[in-house]
């Protein structure tokens, strides 16, 4: 792993390794998730991260 990126989930930074080349990918994807946990956020409230996670995952 050669690149590195980082994405906001719900509020919270997460660093990620990744092959070079692939950032701008990781990104896309870090900000689709983070809209659909803001979805989910907005529709059920802050039920913790791991919750909305999971109900953006399986939605996704």
């Amino acid at each position: 792993m050669t690149g590195r990126v980082s994405i906001n989930i719900n509020g919270r930074k997460y660093g990620l390794g990744c092959e070079e080349g692939e950032q701008e990918r990781l990104m896309r994807l870090g900000q689709k998730l983070d809209d659909r946990v803001n979805a989910m956020a907005n529709q059920f409230g802050q039920i913790g991260d791991l919750r909305l996670l999971v109900l953006s995952l399986i939605h996704i």
